[in-house]
């Protein structure tokens, strides 16, 4: 069976310049239709966040308008992610991902990430174990590559 890892901030708040918080998380359609997809595939996924954090969605990811004013897309993500909910609070931390046991790493976007996973001290190794097998797929979307800037190798060069 194909393993994939969803890695989503654990953040729910993002920093801005001038020090101000600001609400954030993973972005709810970026994680909720490859959730989907990988689970209709039959793939065993995991999901894991900094420290095994409980992820939380954007709240401005259900804003109608970045959902083509479709309030059922909305509640369907939302929907999604309540029956996800025991998943979401048991994240398995980073640190704790096996990547010999994994095909694919996913990374999930959103704000959320630029505040963590782009500082994540454990996803380098993680990383590097997946870049160095060609079998293996490491795949981000939206804001989730700023994670990359977190991968080094190390001798201190870049990863990515």
């Amino acid at each position: 069976m194909i393993s994939v890892a969803m890695i989503l901030t654990g953040s729910s708040v993002w920093t801005m310049k001038d020090g101000t918080p600001h609400p954030t998380g993973f972005w709810a359609e970026e994680f909720v239709k490859p959730h989907q997809t990988f689970t209709a595939a039959g793939f065993d996924v995991t999901v894991s966040t900094p420290l095994g954090r409980t992820p939380t969605a954007d709240p401005l990811s259900f804003n109608l308008g970045y959902n083509n004013n479709d309030e059922n897309v909305v509640d369907s993500f939302k929907q999604y992610l309540d029956a996800l909910r025991d998943r979401l609070e048991n994240a398995t931390p980073i640190a704790g991902l096996d990547p010999g046991a994994l095909d694919v790493v996913f990374v999930v976007g959103g704000h959320g990430p630029m505040q963590d996973l782009a500082v994540d001290p454990d996803i380098s190794g993680l990383f590097n174990a997946v870049l160095d097998d060609p079998s293996k797929i490491l795949a981000a979307v939206c804001h989730g590559p700023t994670s990359f800037l977190s991968a080094h190798r190390p001798d201190g060069t870049a990863g990515t």
